[in-house]
């Protein structure tokens, strides 16, 4: 059991990890394409999408003014600290959905970053840190 100020808690009894995160597919099996297809058109994973979307897009308009190089690492704007602030909150909101989906959340307590700490291990990112 994981005490309280913990931020690794165990998974829900009964949930399948790739059911929440849909990591492994076969193709060969309809019920696995059902609920892939079910997943990809929920409304908050469309709502993800939308927004991941735009931020995308200002991105991209951004090269329009900045090539993306080497000399131009120390370019700073207002544009690029909205684009990774809304970044930045788009994570937290996947975050949030994921571990709701995956552990016990207590009545009245505040889901933090530490809490997204546990979704490290799950996620496996460490070789996103090779690229900071």
């Amino acid at each position: 059991m994981v005490g309280e100020n913990q931020p690794f808690p165990e998974i829900k009894k009964g949930i399948n990890i790739h059911d929440v995160i849909l990591t492994k597919y076969s193709g060969k099996s309809l019920e696995e394409e059902k609920k892939i297809f079910q997943k990809k058109t929920s409304q908050n994973v469309m709502r993800i999408r939308s927004q991941f979307l735009l931020i995308e897009k200002e991105m991209i308009k951004t090269f329009d003014y900045v090539e993306p190089n080497n000399n131009n690492l120390k370019t700073n704007s207002i544009r690029f600290a909205s684009i990774i602030r809304e970044s930045c909150n788009l994570f937290e909101l996947v975050s949030k959905e994921v571990y709701i989906n995956l552990f016990e959340v207590p009545a009245g307590k505040q889901i933090n970053i530490f809490n997204y700490l546990s979704l490290d291990g799950i996620w496996e990112n460490k070789s996103i840190k090779s690229l900071l």
